[in-house]
């Protein structure tokens, strides 16, 4: 987990700091043409770089007094996020005793996470994955799949069918993420995003739903605090999350009277490989420098750390279990989007 480091400074305090940096979401949110940050810089001058984004944000002053302390004291965490630590060991859980479960794109982070939860609380889990996990998870079998295929996402699904003759819940997480200039996107990157983050949401829930006509059956969507707002230079990864959004609310209002609950749970910024990947490729694109970008993003929400994927897998399994929950957009995301 990352964590917040300070301590009392003259100028700034860890608590104004992260006020003011909120403050200045607002204004990232609404930046346009930033143009000196698309222009690929020397190693030598990556922290400029940084403190030049988060500048045309109104920032820079926070995030350098924060993450000039953060160089100073090595294991401090900020009080906020040490009392709100997730134990996941001490999290109760809905039980799923017995239940049939798919989860797709669960071999790392938030969908490995979910595997591991539901499992745990009597699942009998089945990752749908293009990739295999470095290890095996006790109640989960792994199914390769590549989800932007419609003809492998039906074999897989149907394999489970025809192994239980139902589907009890469906978690829909699989997803890659994409960043850069509006205007430089290509027809391949387009088509590779909304292939695994649309098409592949949409036809594995549509391959899963006649198995849950009978008995009834819960479908989470995986989105994003992007299914609620948009961010900078994140286009495409964000029309696929707004996407989705609404297809869940469409689904809900249609299957709610069929006995299938459908929901979509929006993450805010995750500790997973997804997140550590968006920042390498932002680092490698404007010449930032990673350690200030990390501290920014600990600091954009309301709770100054990130999230861990053992948080959202929780919250999936609640979503999952209630009755009354159809059609909900439901945040974990340290209060980003409150803002």
């Amino acid at each position: 987990m990352f964590c917040i480091v300070c301590k009392p400074r003259p100028a700034h305090s860890c608590s104004s700091t992260s006020t003011m940096m909120r403050a200045g979401i607002r204004s990232l949110r609404g930046l346009r043409g930033a143009r000196q940050l698309h222009t690929p810089l020397a190693h030598g001058q990556q922290a400029s770089a940084t403190k030049r984004l988060l500048a045309a944000a109104g920032l820079a002053t926070g995030a350098a007094a924060c993450y000039a302390t953060a160089q100073s004291t090595a294991t401090c965490e900020s009080a906020a996020a040490a009392k709100t630590r997730f134990d996941a060991d001490g999290f109760g859980s809905p039980s799923f005793k017995g239940d049939v479960v798919i989860v797709t794109g669960g071999t790392t982070g938030i969908g490995a996470a979910c595997c591991a939860h539901l499992a745990k609380a009597g699942g009998v889990v089945y990752n749908i994955d293009f990739k295999a996990p470095a290890a095996d998870v006790p109640g989960v079998t792994h199914l390769q799949c590549d989800v932007s295929d419609v003809a492998q996402v039906k074999r897989a699904v149907g394999a489970v069918i025809k192994a239980h003759g139902r589907i009890d819940t469906l978690v829909s997480n699989a997803g890659v993420w994409h960043g850069g200039d509006f205007e430089r996107t290509s027809e391949r990157d387009f088509d590779k995003v909304v292939g695994v983050n649309l098409k592949g949401t949409f036809f594995g829930i549509q391959a899963a739903v006649p198995a849950m006509l009978e008995n009834g059956g819960s479908i989470v969507i995986i989105g994003s605090d992007q299914s609620l707002v948009g961010k900078p230079e994140q286009h495409l990864y964000g029309c696929t999350k707004g996407a989705i959004a609404q297809l869940s609310k469409s689904l809900a209002a249609h299957y709610a009277p069929k006995g299938v609950r459908v929901n979509c749970v929006c993450p805010g910024t995750i500790d997973t490989p997804l997140m550590h990947g968006a920042v390498q490729d932002f680092v490698k694109q404007k010449g930032a420098n990673a350690q200030e970008l990390y501290t920014w993003l600990e600091t954009a929400q309301p709770l100054p750390r990130l999230g861990r994927p053992e948080e959202v897998a929780a919250l999936v399994a609640c979503v999952a279990k209630i009755p009354f929950c159809v059609g909900s957009m439901i945040s974990v995301d340290g209060g980003y989007t409150a803002q």
